[in-house]
């Protein structure tokens, strides 16, 4: 706080359950881990997210600064593979 900054504990993080969630009915936090563990594994993780349907991107008048260059075609990358697979959602799939 004193150097202008502020914590925020939320419930969007990137681990498996949220921050604070477990805890022994004795403490505020398990000082072992196998009892941790065996309280992890009972409660289950949150599902995935789904993958976005788009990513946007900012402009360069959102982000001054950051610039972008077009992706080159595979006809103009010199020592690529005959062999190698086209790529692409389509053909991965």
């Amino acid at each position: 706080a004193e150097a202008g900054r502020e914590l925020v504990v939320h419930d969007a993080v990137v681990t498996a359950i949220a921050p604070g969630r477990l805890t022994p009915s004795g403490g505020d936090h398990y000082a072992v881990f196998t009892p941790y563990f065996r309280r992890w594994s009972q409660e289950g993780v949150r599902a995935a997210v789904g993958a976005p349907r788009t990513v946007r991107v900012p402009d360069a008048a959102e982000a001054p600064g950051i610039a972008g260059e077009p992706l080159p075609s595979r006809a103009k990358i010199t020592g690529v593979s005959e062999g190698l697979a086209e790529g692409g959602e389509t053909a991965g799939r």
